[in-house]
């Protein structure tokens, strides 16, 4: 069931890509050998009280922040800059952008993806996170397996769904989450851009 999830996450990337000829925007940030994927926070409201930050990075207005292990943070809809701390992927792709000049590129770690995509400006930008297996989990153990009840401790329960994909919106962000009864097949932050 594990292999069949991952190939049906795997195909949706790879047609994202090639979408109107090119790859749409994507980009997974994972920590090197040493964080193995793991996220430890997930901050999806604006900070106000610094006293109340201990699990949370702090926030960028407009964009979802995700910790991972080793304290490594990547922000949803935020710069590029974190790629050059998390190591060699063990795969990297990338097409023309559909939308400005430039490239969308996709970076695979151990256990998920981080897309990129191109600004007006050719700089790069985070356009998303996807879980790609279990290796890899949100704060609380949120990963592909989990139950529903799991994915509503992190994103609440305010979602619409389609043909089994629950959309949550997030500051900046839309949580992606496919849902197999139960229990969740896979699991996307997309930047709102």
């Amino acid at each position: 069931m594990k292999k069949l999830i991952l190939k049906t996450v795997i195909l949706a990337l790879t047609l994202t890509l090639v979408s109107c000829g090119d790859p749409s925007e994507q980009n997974v940030d994972s920590g090197n050998a040493d964080t193995a994927g793991k996220i430890e926070s997930v901050s999806t409201e604006d900070s106000t009280d610094t006293a109340d930050t201990t699990d949370a990075p702090d926030e960028i207005p407009g964009c979802t922040v995700l910790t991972l292990e080793g304290g490594i943070t990547v922000t949803v809809g935020g710069t590029d800059e974190i790629l050059a701390q998390l190591g060699e992927p063990v795969s990297y792709m990338e097409a023309p952008s559909c939308v400005h000049e430039g490239y969308d590129k996709v970076y695979t770690f151990e256990g998920f993806c981080i897309t990129t995509s191109p600004n007006a400006d050719k700089t790069q930008y985070i356009a998303e996170l996807s879980l790609i297996s279990d290796t890899a989990a949100f704060e609380g153990g949120l990963t592909i397996g989990s139950t529903v009840s799991e994915v509503e401790d992190i994103f609440g329960t305010e979602f619409t769904e389609e043909f089994g994909v629950r959309k949550y919106i997030l500051p900046g962000a839309t949580a992606s989450v496919i849902v197999d009864g139960d229990i969740v097949g896979g699991i996307t932050v997309s930047a709102v851009k």
